[in-house]
């Protein structure tokens, strides 16, 4: 819930409507949904842009957010609309990743993700960041350009960080 409020989604309402026709159920704090109930999310999402995987909103699948990162890069295609990226204890390592992987995701909300090499630094994350889990986070700092004014969870366990980022920087807080 505090992600879809720290996003502008009203979750109280919302959440409880998607409980009133039986879509989701709430567990132990858990927000439950049915397998063919998320799939069909999935297909929407991959119905906007069924070729271009750099112009859905959410990338969940390893090969598409590799494909992603990778050529990120190099092309500058259509990232600038991907909001989300979570990769839930992916097996597979994301390898040969520099460190403008996430330049041109400008408006990326929710990053969770792990199993990264970077061949550099990081130079960029989005500005609009509001959830950053990254497990062994492989950089010493976070970019020196991010502002992290919307963020709102930071999760770098078992990182490599030794410091958030060169100098000092002013943080308001509301």
């Amino acid at each position: 819930m505090e992600i879809l409020d720290n996003c502008n989604l009203y979750s109280t309402s919302r959440i409880t409507m998607l409980v009133d026709k039986s879509l989701i159920t709430i567990s132990y704090n858990n927000i439950c949904m049915h397998d063919l109930l998320q799939e069909m999310g999935w297909e929407i999402i991959r119905e906007q842009h069924r070729d271009d995987c750099g112009k859905w909103s959410r990338l969940w699948l390893f090969e598409d957010v590799h494909h992603v990162l990778t050529y990120n890069r190099v092309m500058c295609f259509g990232t600038h609309e991907v909001k989300g990226i979570m990769l839930n204890k992916s097996e597979q390592r994301l390898t040969h990743l520099d460190g403008k992987s996430f330049s041109n995701m400008r408006n990326l909300r929710l990053l969770k993700i792990s199993n990264v090499d970077l061949s550099e630094d990081l130079q960029h994350l989005s500005d609009e960041l509001r959830f950053l889990k990254w497990p062994e986070y492989p950089s010493s700092s976070l970019p020196l350009n991010f502002q992290p004014l919307n963020l709102f969870e930071l999760n770098l366990c078992r990182s490599r960080i030794k410091y958030l980022w060169k100098g000092m920087k002013v943080l308001y807080i509301s």
